[in-house]
């Protein structure tokens, strides 16, 4: 008997189409992502984070709104060591600032961490950052931590060292979270969040079975830890209790008066995750890591102030006394006369400039490891 081939092919389908559903059932499902490594360095972190600098400028200089094009345009193998590298130095600058921590309970921690963070970047209430994006090159200093990228761009975000208060909370987020481990503090099981308020400012939320109430971290605005709710036990001040105006975590540095308690006690909660986590396992790389060479006559040779300023912020993020005389030396060479439009690399120099030797005198007068 022949059928045509039309009446063949609906019934064979309709076969097919039960046979993949019964397969669906009993199928594995399949396989998760592999994990993301942290890179194994064979190097000092301050040695690899100068080769990063070196070899890829643009994972710094490509800012907030060029960031995600920039990671796009790489070939997956590349995209996928630079995230990683990027986060693996993240993490060994985190550790290293907890090692000069003492404090143990999250207000103390706050405080620390709040000092290391406004030493080492700035804010728009010390430059105008919001102004470089349109009149320089571009580059966006605002983070957004709605961004699917936010987390991938925080080692960009910090060594660039000029952000918004949510680059900025963040990486006290990120201090404190790391500190308030349980093997590195008595209060266990801790979460650190970022917190946004109805005025659209972004700071830092610290919550736990062991608090009967949540802290608030706000490095931005450069005041104490806080607490809002006077019927409850405290871990930390009531807002109301520091002052009108708070005083300062770091004296000399701008700050911002708090908001109302109400809108704090209405915050919203965002989880950021940095992906590899801390903790991930490390794998090598076929890449051979060696720091740049910054003597005299290499100095010379460089022609982009930004690279001579980043070189600037990794040293000064590793309290190297390099790090004051290249930001001079940006000041001298490009900045002086100072330049017709508005200039990042000059502001963040004059402003950073005088930090890094006072950050330098303070690791020194630090007990040794």
């Amino acid at each position: 008997m022949n059928i045509p081939p039309r009446r063949v092919a609906l019934p064979l389908a309709a076969i097919l189409g039960f046979a993949a559903i019964f397969m669906g059932l009993w199928l594995p499902p399949p396989p998760e992502p592999p994990a993301r490594f942290r890179v194994e360095l064979e190097v000092p972190p301050v040695e690899a984070a100068l080769w990063f600098v070196d070899r890829y400028p643009e994972y710094f200089t490509s800012g907030e709104d060029g960031f995600e094009s920039w990671l796009e345009g790489l070939p997956k193998r590349d995209r996928e060591f630079v995230l990683a590298m990027g986060q693996t130095l993240a993490w060994a600058w985190v550790e290293r600032e907890l090692a000069g921590f003492d404090e143990r309970d999250p207000e103390g921690l706050a405080r620390e961490a709040t000092s290391v963070v406004r030493a080492k970047t700035l804010n728009q209430l010390e430059i105008k950052i919001e102004h470089f994006g349109a009149e320089e090159d571009e580059i966006g200093y605002l983070a957004y931590v709605g961004d699917p990228r936010f987390g991938d761009g925080v080692f960009a975000r910090l060594v660039r060292g000029g952000t918004n208060c949510e680059g900025q909370n963040h990486l006290l987020a990120l201090l404190l979270d790391t500190a308030l481990e349980p093997a590195l503090a008595w209060a266990p099981q801790l979460d650190v969040n970022m917190a946004s308020i109805r005025s659209g400012h972004e700071l830092v939320l610290v919550t736990g079975p062991t608090l009967d109430q949540p802290i608030f971290a706000d490095a931005w605005s450069n005041f104490p830890a806080f607490t809002v709710d006077p019927s409850r036990p405290r871990a930390a001040p009531l807002l109301g209790e520091l002052g009108d105006p708070p005083p300062a975590v770091v004296p000399g540095v701008p700050g911002r008066a708090p908001h109302p308690a109400s809108f704090y006690a209405q915050s919203t909660v965002t989880s950021i995750v940095l992906v590899p986590e801390r903790r991930a396992p490390t794998l090598p790389v076929s890449l051979e890591v060696r720091a740049p060479a910054l003597d005299e006559a290499s100095l010379a040779r460089i022609e982009d102030p930004w690279r001579l300023y980043l070189f600037a912020r990794v040293l000064h993020l590793y309290d190297d006394p390099r790090a004051a005389s290249l930001y001079q030396l940006v000041l001298e060479r490009y900045c002086d006369p100072p330049p017709t439009r508005r200039n990042f690399v000059c502001a963040a120099s004059k402003a950073l400039v005088g930090r890094a030797a006072q950050s330098v005198g303070v690791a020194q007068r630090a007990p040794s490891e």
